[in-house]
């Protein structure tokens, strides 16, 4: 016989296998017995249906036996990446992620966990850097777990609509330079990363008394939790 036909009848032999082997699966869905990889079966038959197809072309070129190995070897390959990619696709998107966050210092970004968390990542001054938004303006804070309260600078407190002049700078606080004086007064929204509050009290510093606006403790309260993972800064809401 010759050794086409039976390349051919080879082919459609496990063509008839594979469908067989569907049917089979398939009608045994009635019986009530667990089934092995019911999770998978929509996968199962993807996979039947594409080996269907890719042979039945091997068919109808009549290929001879050396391109029929190069065909399954490329297109096997090719299958194989796909299937990896799909399968590492939470981590692919979890380095990514660690990379814009370290390309880009301040951006909050996703780490891809079910909870919604973001992280930052520490800048080259060994502190987190976090970009906000208080009223549609963004802001860019320092978070300062030893700060109390959320603290803004003149000028941020200015461009939020802020009348600083008019502040009563009378509440003391600690800094690394000693004592000061600080105002008050309430802002929002406030919005960090995963977190949107919509009214917030604030204090506010004089003028060149803070080079950044500090996030402090009774923001980081808001959130179901925030833990610093090496360089990284995550926050939960």
């Amino acid at each position: 016989m010759d050794s086409r036909k039976l390349r051919g009848y080879a082919l459609i032999a496990i063509i008839v296998a594979a469908l067989g082997g569907l049917i089979w699966y398939i009608a045994s869905g009635d019986s009530g017995e667990a089934r092995p990889f019911d999770n998978r079966a929509p996968n199962m038959v993807y996979m039947a249906v594409l080996l269907v197809v890719l042979l039945g072309s091997l068919i109808a070129s009549r290929p001879r036996f050396g391109e029929v190995g190069k065909a399954i070897v490329v297109w096997g390959g090719l299958g194989l990446v796909l299937v990896a990619g799909y399968a590492f696709k939470d981590d692919f998107a979890a380095i990514g992620a660690r990379t814009m966050a370290a390309l880009v210092p301040g951006m909050a970004m996703s780490t891809g966990d079910a909870d919604g968390s973001v992280m930052v990542v520490r800048g080259s001054d060994r502190h987190f850097h976090i970009d906000g938004d208080i009223g549609g303006t963004s802001i860019a804070f320092m978070v300062d777990t030893g700060a109390t309260s959320t603290t803004l600078t003149a000028e941020d407190a200015r461009r939020i609509g802020i009348d600083t002049s008019a502040l009563t700078y009378g509440i003391p606080i600690m800094t690394a330079n000693g004592r000061a004086s600080v105002g008050q007064t309430r802002v929002g929204p406030v919005q960090v990363g995963p977190v949107r509050i919509p009214e917030m009290s604030v204090l506010v510093a004089r003028p060149g008394m803070l080079g950044t606006s500090l996030l402090g403790m009774d923001f980081l309260s808001r959130l179901s939790s925030w833990t610093v993972r090496g360089d990284r800064l995550v926050l939960t809401p």
